[in-house]
């Protein structure tokens, strides 16, 4: 009878356990996945197709480059829709210091900021919604200090950051399975990098 009723409370005490086990692990999960992911990443709030995109800009080079390249129907007015048709932007010979409202180029591929011997004086580049990106060039991009990609990029371009001598520190995403060769090189500043797990292979003096 004895063992009976310590076996019982021993029972009980182990679903106890599991049940509180089970409630952490979902508030963790909870609070890694919606918390943390959200707080890196805050919503990007949904545009009327009637917003002139050049309203959410702040630098006033990249509005103009954007009405001058990508207003198709010439009205002023840059909208969500015209964005949505863009698949390359190409600042390497502006004077463009923030790239703020890129996030609504949904579709773009291909995202040039530097190339040898004429780079964008750009200070810092959020590129996380820009999930289509494939390409992405920073070359001689002395003055940037930060650069967040998509999780969705598979590979770091050849020569991609290289000369990005204020960059400290960059997250590469657990998407990209490779680097191309010199994408780091003269970045001598960079004091902390993310590798991926799913990275195999790495180009030379990347």
């Amino acid at each position: 009878m004895i063992g009976k009723r310590i076996f019982n409370q021993n029972h009980i005490t182990m679903k106890k356990i599991i049940f509180l086990l089970t409630t952490v692990g979902v508030l963790f999960t909870s609070c890694t996945e919606s918390g943390i992911e959200q707080e890196n990443k805050p919503p990007r709030p949904d545009l009327n197709e009637e917003t002139d995109l050049c309203e959410k800009m702040d630098d006033m080079v990249f509005i103009a480059y954007c009405r001058d390249n990508f207003d198709a129907n010439g009205d002023g007015i840059f909208t969500l829709s015209e964005a949505e048709t863009v698949h390359m932007i190409d600042i390497s010979n502006e004077n463009v210091f923030s790239v703020k409202g890129i996030e609504y180029f949904k579709n773009l591929n291909t995202f040039r900021a530097g190339i040898e011997g004429s780079a964008a004086p750009l200070l810092s580049c959020d590129l996380r919604y820009n999930e289509a990106l494939t390409n992405i060039y920073c070359e001689g991009c002395k003055d940037l200090t930060e650069i967040l990609l998509p999780s969705t990029i598979s590979k770091i371009s050849e020569k991609a950051f290289m000369g990005c001598g204020n960059m400290a520190e960059i997250t590469i995403p657990e998407s990209v399975a490779e680097i191309g060769r010199d994408a780091f090189m003269n970045c001598s500043r960079i004091e902390s990098i993310t590798i991926p797990q799913k990275l195999v292979a790495v180009g030379p003096s990347a």
